[in-house]
């Protein structure tokens, strides 16, 4: 199996073979999709949190994408498709910003979290100067909106329902099965304009795995609240309202 390194700073390696998925000149194609996602999280979350991750396996499967946080592995299931290829590292990726696992009840809002990291890095990726990009990324960028806009088809429409109504209506669902994809994708979608009006809000997620668990949803947002850097209060303020009401 050869490996492929994203960067020269860190051990972020793709490995591949000769498979379908991860092929040996696939491989080489996709490390300019996925250096940009870590370009991306560097601005978000920070430097210091992203190249925390010195080492990072990246590899192919068959299977659902997954990412597993002790191990520093993540597992991808496309490579032919470069937009499909960013968002799910940007998905998984974003599992590994997060120390150690939530309790059950808060799952939900990781995967939703996660699910906004994807769209967020879609969307960076339009808003990137051709003169920035690799000639693989360039083009690929006027495809975005199409990708972004029929990604968002599973989130359901809310009809002036309010957010956090939505969750109330749907908690019981959500903390049973967190990955009901309609639903993170709905909040997703929901909390999009508070990370790009507060790029800081990024540095919330990692604190996640830090709430209490016997706290119920509420009490967790709350003492989230208490706990994150003051640079990024006032995006918690905003996400804390979407969410509770």
């Amino acid at each position: 199996m050869n490996n492929y390194y994203i960067c020269s700073d860190l051990k972020w390696s793709i490995f591949c073979e000769e498979n379908p998925i991860f092929s040996t000149p696939i491989a080489n194609l996709m490390v300019p999709s996925l250096a940009f996602v870590k370009q991306v999280f560097e601005r978000s979350f920070g430097e210091q949190r992203v190249n925390s991750l010195y080492y990072l396996s990246i590899l192919p499967t068959t299977d659902c994408p997954q990412s597993f946080k002790k191990r520093n592995l993540i597992f991808l299931s496309v490579s032919h498709s470069f937009l499909q290829l960013i968002y799910q590292f940007s998905h998984e990726l974003c599992h590994l910003m997060i120390p150690d696992s939530p309790t059950q009840n808060i799952k939900w809002l990781e995967e939703t979290f996660c699910e906004l990291a994807s769209l967020y890095s879609l969307l960076q990726l339009k808003e990137l100067p051709s003169c920035d990009c690799h000639a693989t990324l360039n083009a690929i960028r006027p495809e975005v909106d199409a990708y972004v806009t029929e990604t968002l088809k599973k989130a359901i429409p809310l009809n002036g329902l309010a957010v956090s109504d939505f969750i109330k209506d749907h908690i019981n669902e959500l903390e049973n099965d967190p990955y009901i994809r309609s639903h993170n994708a709905t909040v997703a979608r929901e909390l999009f304009p508070i990370f790009r009006s507060h790029p800081n809000a990024w540095k919330i997620i990692p604190h996640l795995c830090e709430i209490p668990k016997n706290y119920s949803f509420d009490e967790g947002i709350h003492y989230l609240s208490t706990i994150v850097e003051n640079e990024c209060r006032d995006g918690m303020d905003c996400i804390a309202s979407l969410l509770l009401g």
